[in-house]
């Protein structure tokens, strides 16, 4: 039996039947109903006044008479919903740090706040001429949850939060310990269409530079047993710079999830296309001891017009 596949069913027994791993640095949700109870930012606001939650954040005017939140914020400011990146849901209570986004440093004094029961936090006395932040989530039964480059002045920011059952379960799918002392470095690999959207791109090659992601960096297959997306070891690359079809990552999710990285500053890079010789870079400032840092390498179309994904791959 294939050792990935003895670890779902164990992980069944237990009691543990779905990992919806969403390493995005968005999430739309495509439920639009009339009166969702689950939409954190819908692809087409619904406005309904009885919405559990308020999805009208991301409103480009503040026109919407029934809103709780002021779409319109200040440069120095940054706001957005906290968000279960396993479940989906929005979680209150939870403490969001804005660091800066060059180092992973906090401000002096901390900037931080606590999301209230629709899980929106709002941070403001952002230092001038910042332009973009990181932002740390921290709560009891969490691991530290980091993203970088968000964009201040922005309303509709969607932060994630991973809870520490959750980076278990997915280490322990690779049967992969968590290391106290490292970090997980994790995200996505995009091609941003003209329209502004971010397509999947299949079979690039994530690397990290230094390389010292210990336990090396994993790509995700769709598993039918848990109707989700879960991390391979299938699809680990045989010769680096050379993947071939159905290695690196899957043209269905594009995810990957580097394992117990020595805390420091990383530069991601994703090579992609038919000689695997396309790339794109993410900078993560800071990997710090105990947490997961979730970015994304997104491939633009001024440089890329069409989608890197090359030719020959598929999801097998």
């Amino acid at each position: 039996m294939n050792k990935n596949l003895f670890m779902v069913l164990a992980f069944l027994m237990m009691g543990i039947f779905a990992v919806t791993a969403v390493f995005v640095g968005c999430g739309d949700d495509d439920d639009d109903d009339d009166d969702d109870d689950d939409v954190v930012d819908d692809d087409a606001d619904d406005d309904d006044v009885d919405d559990d939650v308020n999805d009208d954040v991301d409103d480009d005017v503040d026109d919407d008479v029934d809103d709780d939140v002021d779409d319109d914020i200040a440069d120095d400011a940054i706001a957005g919903v906290v968000v279960d990146f396993k479940e989906r849901t929005i979680l209150a209570g939870a403490t969001v740090e804005a660091i800066d986004d060059a180092t992973g440093a906090s401000f002096d004094p901390a900037i931080t706040g606590d999301s209230n029961a629709e899980g929106y936090v709002l941070l403001e006395g952002i230092p001038a001429g910042k332009g973009a932040v990181g932002l740390k989530v921290t709560k009891g039964g969490y691991v530290d949850t980091i993203q970088y480059h968000f964009p201040t002045g922005v309303s509709d920011t969607e932060i994630l939060a991973v809870s520490s059952a959750t980076q278990t379960l997915l280490a322990g799918i690779l049967l992969l310990p968590v290391q106290a002392g490292k970090g997980f470095a994790s995200g996505g690999v995009y091609w941003v269409n003209e329209a502004g959207e971010e397509e999947y791109i299949g079979c690039a090659e994530v690397t990290a530079d230094p390389n010292t992601i210990n336990d090396g960096i994993h790509y995700f297959q769709y598993m039918a047993l848990m109707d989700t997306f879960v991390p391979t070891l299938d699809r680990d690359i045989a010769t680096s710079g050379d993947p071939q079809d159905g290695e690196g990552t899957n043209p269905d999710t594009s995810y990957f999830l580097g394992a117990n990285a020595d805390p420091g500053a990383y530069t991601i890079t994703a090579t992609a296309g038919d000689n695997n010789d396309l790339t794109a870079t993410s900078v993560i400032p800071m990997v710090f001891a105990d947490s997961i840092v979730i970015t994304t390498v997104l491939f633009q179309f001024e440089d890329y017009p069409t989608n890197p994904t090359a030719t020959w791959c598929t999801s097998k």
